[in-house]
């Protein structure tokens, strides 16, 4: 695959017994993709483009206030969920050997103390935009489910329990990331700026601003290009997922390069990113699914194997947490 699949969600209406028929195509068309390269491009996917637009104006604002403010609301010094928010300052989060480290901030609903003294508009424009992520991440849960042929289409949705129930703590978040301009004339062109990776959890919503940038690595181990595509939403699946579904939903390793025009130009890289994940004591069993031969294949030229244990999603997130923070 040379290129990463765009999926257009215009003709989805909501799912009911009489639409059943389009989902299960789509789903299926999914679940091939996301085997093969696990990245799409949704277009038509329903969030407002002002509600984007406005999270990514925050953005800039934030990362542009003075480093001593934007301190008040560095990360807590720890690996529980409900701490998983605040500021993360250059160099703290590493993906290998890079240049040009990112800044970011972290939101957690229900949880944190945020820059809304600062930046008037902060919390309801993420809170906005949070439900308008969950609505798209519903979306593609029911597809997922419908493509690997579960009987029950919310079987994935069920494990998001923290949707709807604020006993429950969720593993999902926003991230808004910084990537400062690059000034020096010595660094070439497609030099690494976030080293290979994989997500941990089960699904990524990716928004980019026009800089590019991010490739994601084919079966062959060619990087491929994920361009930006103006409105479009980067969809990746995680290493939780990939437990999950024992391969057929791949963990997709994937990295952010310098492209040639962000050097030209001297222009910095903003995106803004929702993670989705289970209800943090949720028992994620892999699931016994029938694979098709390409899928068996696929595998085993991956070389991996899929063990049946259950797993704390809370256990498996956070041990590859755990190593993207280590010194």
């Amino acid at each position: 695959m040379e290129q990463i699949p765009i999926i257009d969600l215009n003709f989805i209406k909501d799912y009911s017994k009489d639409s059943e028929e389009q989902w299960v195509s789509l789903g299926y068309e999914i679940r091939n993709v996301m085997g093969r390269i696990g990245f799409i491009q949704l277009i038509n996917h329903g969030i407002p483009e002002d509600v984007v637009n406005s999270v990514f104006e925050l953005n800039q604002k934030f990362f542009e206030l003075p480093n001593a403010t934007k301190i008040k609301f560095t990360k807590p010094n720890s690996m529980e969920m409900t701490s998983y928010y605040g500021y993360t300052k250059f160099g703290e989060e590493t993906f290998g050997k890079e240049f040009g480290n990112r800044e970011s901030f972290d939101w957690i609903e229900g949880h944190g103390v945020y820059p809304d003294e600062e930046l008037p508009n902060f919390s309801v424009a993420i809170k906005l935009f949070h439900e308008h992520c969950k609505s798209v991440t519903k979306k593609l849960l029911r597809l997922f489910a419908l493509g690997l042929g579960l009987e029950d289409v919310d079987f994935f949705v069920k494990r998001n329990k923290h949707w709807d129930d604020p006993d429950f703590t969720g593993m999902s978040n926003i991230r808004l990331a910084y990537y400062p301009k690059i000034q020096e004339a010595n660094i070439p062109a497609g030099a690494v700026r976030i080293g290979e990776h994989t997500d941990f959890i089960t699904v990524t919503l990716l928004f980019q601003d026009e800089a590019g940038g991010l490739e994601a690595r084919n079966l062959n181990g060619d990087w491929i290009p994920v361009t930006p595509i103006k409105g479009g939403i980067v969809v990746n699946t995680g290493d939780l997922l990939e437990y999950w579904t024992s391969g057929i939903f791949q963990a997709t390793p994937h990295r952010v390069v310098i492209p040639e025009s962000e050097l030209l130009k001297a222009m910095p890289r903003y995106s803004v990113v929702f993670f989705d994940g289970p209800e943090i004591n949720a028992t994620v069993t892999p699931l016994k699914i029938s694979k098709t031969e390409e899928e068996e294949e696929r595998i085993a030229k991956l070389g991996k194997t899929y063990p049946s244990d259950p797993v704390n999603a809370r256990e498996h997130v956070f041990r590859k947490v755990k190593a993207a923070y280590a010194k």
